[in-house]
This record gives structure tokens, C-alpha cells and sequence, in this order.
């Protein structure tokens, strides 16, 4: 009973701390309009992964713990400030970056991204001359969904419960 309750939580209210004892999952997006951003699960608890855009755009770093980031393309640094470790970015390329992240916001044009950890993502979608907003998926191997366009969705890697929630179950009474 209990499991069930902390289930049926976890898919009501996504961003909880009870996540962060979740393993690492895979996280794919892609939108030609938009933004998003990865938060930590708590102050105490920061996203944990790899994060790898190809983008158009500006993208802001607060509290990043690990090596430099890897950048390819036109895209240079515009901001630099050690004592609040933040950082912002802007033009054309690539960028990938591997640790512990506060927060990492991106907007712009152009973006494919993946993540392969655990961390908070909020999306906040566009429309394009297509009227699509973009798309994302948990995995490789899961459908994908479309990203939407309201407040910003938020959405929990690893998927709280699993992909077992996305599927009814047969139960006895």
C-alpha cells in the first residue's frame, strides 16, 4: 500500500526529493523555437549527468562542478563570474558539459539535446512556421512526446516510478 501511495505521489508532483535515490536515466529533446531548463532536484541536490546540446541561442550556467565544458562551433563565452560560478554563452555550435549543475537554461533555435543522468527539466515551447513546439523522449527506445507550449512542463529524469507508470497494470482485487 504504501509503495503504491509513493507511486501515485510521484507522478502527481514530479520534482520531489524522494527521486533523488533513482538511478541515472537517458533524456532526449529537440525543438527549432523554445527554451528549457535543468534544475536541481533541492538546494542540496543538483542535477548529476552529461548534458550535450547542438543549438542556436544563449545559454546561462549557474553552479557547475565539474571539468570545462567541451564547445565546438561559433559559440563563445559572453559572461564570466567564479564567485557566483556562473557563466552564459551564446552563438552557434555545440556544447557538453559532465558533473554536478545547479541550473542550466538555454534559449533559442536550432536545439538537439541529450542527458544522460538525473536532474529536473522544464520546457517552454514555441511554435514554429510548422506549428510544432518540438519533441522529447525517456530513452532511447520510448516514443516521443511533444514538448507543448504552455508554463513549462516539467518533467523528472529518471521518470519517477519508471516506464511502468506509462502503462496500465492488471491487478486482483
Amino acid at each position: 500500500m504504501r509503495m503504491r501511495l509513493i507511486a501515485v505521489v510521484a507522478a502527481l508532483l514530479p520534482g520531489l526529493a524522494f527521486c533523488q535515490g533513482a538511478g541515472y536515466d537517458s533524456f532526449y529533446f529537440r525543438t527549432h523555437v523554445g527554451s528549457f531548463k535543468l534544475l536541481s532536484f533541492n538546494e542540496s541536490t543538483p542535477s548529476d549527468g552529461k548534458l550535450t546540446l547542438s543549438f542556436s541561442g544563449t545559454i546561462l550556467i549557474t553552479g557547475f562542478d565539474g571539468p570545462p565544458p567541451v564547445i565546438t562551433g561559433a559559440v563563445r563565452k559572453e559572461y564570466d563570474n567564479p564567485k557566483y560560478k556562473k557563466q552564459a554563452y551564446f552563438g552557434t555550435g555545440t556544447i557538453t558539459l559532465a558533473g554536478k549543475i545547479k541550473t542550466f537554461q538555454w534559449f533559442g533555435r536550432d536545439l538537439k539535446g541529450s542527458f544522460q543522468g538525473k536532474g529536473v527539466f522544464r520546457l517552454y515551447g514555441e511554435y514554429d512556421k510548422n506549428l510544432e513546439t518540438g519533441w522529447f523522449r525517456y530513452g532511447p527506445d520510448v516514443k516521443e512526446q511533444a514538448w507543448g507550449n504552455n508554463l513549462g512542463w516539467t518533467h523528472v529524469v529518471p521518470m519517477p516510478g519508471g516506464e511502468q507508470m506509462l502503462k496500465p497494470v492488471a491487478r486482483d482485487s
